[in-house]
């Protein structure tokens, strides 16, 4: 009886804290995306970013290698398609939080693979620290650029998340590589994080040439796409792909390569 007892004893105390706890919180979830606010309903967005020569803006227009490819799907498909040239990070937040979106150009890595449906590869490029030529500093590793006083990168990019997964706690991040150049060529930071498909350009544009500077280490070679958001549908993503793979088929994207990278490869 005593344990008949105390089991209906312990059943009604479930009982009464269960009523007193109330509803249960509704399950959160990542936020759905949004519609931009001035676009019609469906239509494609695109951004790009100042990359020269890979994209940048020229007399208010984008341009670049990679415009011109993208450039060359939109016409093939007949369509219209403005491309914007905004701060990476303006791009790359519009791209997980607005609806058909589009961003070029992406380095296709581990940490974005699941956040994007991807088009391409669009350019090959080798990722390395680098220093001014007079420079005494040594890198041949990961370890030994952790020990530099400071590493200057660009918000958002694949080599900022890369090397914070590291455990990078030296990078100088801005949101706009010009004013890193800046900052090496006026000895404020003594190391740059970029690429050779860019770096050049970059420096050209700062009153520089790849004469002032050198590398000191290569740590990611990677390939760069046009990165949709996920709520693209696959449909579109898949008639881009094939569009683009045609340019490269009958030679139309090594034309346009060559003309921007003359020596560089294109990706298949």
């Amino acid at each position: 009886m005593k344990k008949i007892f105390l089991l209906m004893s312990v059943l009604i105390l479930l009982v009464l804290v269960t009523s007193c706890a109330g509803p249960s919180a509704p399950a959160q979830s990542n936020p759905a995306p949004v519609q931009a606010a001035g676009r019609a309903e469906g239509e494609l967005q695109l951004f790009t970013e100042e990359l020269p020569p890979i994209t940048f803006s020229q007399d208010g227009k984008a341009t670049g290698l990679a415009v011109e490819v993208v450039q060359g799907i939109i016409k093939r498909s007949g369509k219209d398609i403005p491309i914007q040239v905004v701060p990476w990070a303006r791009g790359y937040k519009a791209a997980q939080e607005e609806t058909l979106t589009g961003l070029f150009t992406m380095t296709r890595s581990e940490q974005r693979e699941k956040l994007f449906k991807w088009v391409g590869p669009l350019t090959q490029e080798e990722t390395s620290f680098y220093v001014l030529k007079d420079s005494k500093i040594t890198i041949n590793n990961l370890e030994d650029a952790k020990t530099v006083n400071l590493i200057g990168d660009v918000t958002e990019y694949s080599s900022t998340q890369y090397l914070t997964e590291q455990g990078f706690t030296n990078l100088d991040i801005s949101a706009d590589p010009n004013a890193l150049i800046r900052k090496l060529m006026a000895g404020r930071i003594p190391v740059m994080v970029n690429t050779n498909t860019s770096f050049g350009a970059l420096l050209k544009d700062n009153n520089a040439n790849l004469e002032d500077v050198k590398v000191l280490y290569t740590f990611i070679t990677t390939q760069s796409y046009l990165a949709f958001s996920l709520d693209t549908p696959d449909e579109l993503v898949q008639q881009w792909q094939k569009t683009l793979d045609e340019m490269k088929a009958d030679g139309t994207f090594a034309q346009i390569y060559g003309k921007w990278l003359p020596g560089e490869v294109p990706p298949q």
